[in-house]
């Protein structure tokens, strides 16, 4: 079983900002940022500066901004254990999620609550959920979505809404195409943030749900994940 693992907190330098950004006003429907901005924003937002290995993480693209967000080492990329079809299941499974986490459960107990709850005891995957090593009252669920090729495969919901994805092996679209598109959740102002690829060259997004679920060549399915993450 693969543990995930999360970053140690850097030290705070600052009081934090209520958000990375405004939300995208009415009519908006994408703003595009440079990474230096980006960066700046959301060391308000953290109160504090972003590491040099956070900067490396970031420096991978869209799948780097999820991975930032969610306080996750490279060269690990983000779980796909939690992945929906849906993004208000994904939204239940966060929700049931945090409910567990506020107790500070150690791993026996955080067990024995998704053995109990109605909305995770039927899920697979969640003994990959919870990390060894972290206390569980400093992490909480977020939400992240994934855009990709399915190359022939269905990648079908089961009957809990939950995307079996222990096949995907990042593919491409045969001819030049992007290979995939993470968006993390800003839940605080309702846009999500992704990427044009990775640096050199790279590209910061502010998206509405809409416009970063677009219909696209380089993909054909789309996934809504929940993952855990340290406070901040």
């Amino acid at each position: 079983m693969v543990t995930p693992v999360l970053a140690a907190p850097a030290a705070a330098v600052d009081i934090a900002a209520a958000a990375i950004a405004d939300p995208l006003p009415a009519g908006q429907a994408s703003r595009t940022w440079s990474k230096n901005t980006y960066i700046e924003s959301w060391e308000r937002h953290r109160g504090r500066p972003m590491t040099p290995q956070e900067r490396r993480n970031l420096d991978r693209g869209c799948i780097g901004v999820t991975q930032v967000n969610l306080g996750r080492f490279i060269p690990s990329n983000p779980p796909l254990d939690l992945s929906f079809d849906r993004l208000s299941k994904a939204r239940r499974v966060q929700s049931a999620l945090d409910r567990i986490l506020r107790k500070n459960p150690t791993p026996a107990q955080f067990r024995a609550a998704v053995r109990q709850d109605e909305v995770l005891s039927t899920l697979k995957n969640m003994d990959k959920v919870l990390p060894n090593d972290t206390p569980s009252g400093t992490l909480n669920a977020q939400i992240y979505s994934k855009r990709f090729w399915s190359n022939g495969a269905a990648y079908a919901p089961d009957g809990n809404d939950q995307v079996d994805m222990s096949g995907y092996r990042y593919q491409a679209r045969p001819g030049g195409y992007t290979n995939y598109d993470y968006g993390w959740w800003d839940q605080s102002i309702d846009n999500w943030w992704h990427a044009n690829h990775a640096e050199p060259g790279m590209k910061i997004y502010q998206s509405t749900l809409a416009h970063y679920s677009r219909p696209l060549e380089d993909f054909d399915r789309q996934v809504f994940i929940v993952g855990l993450a340290r406070k901040y």
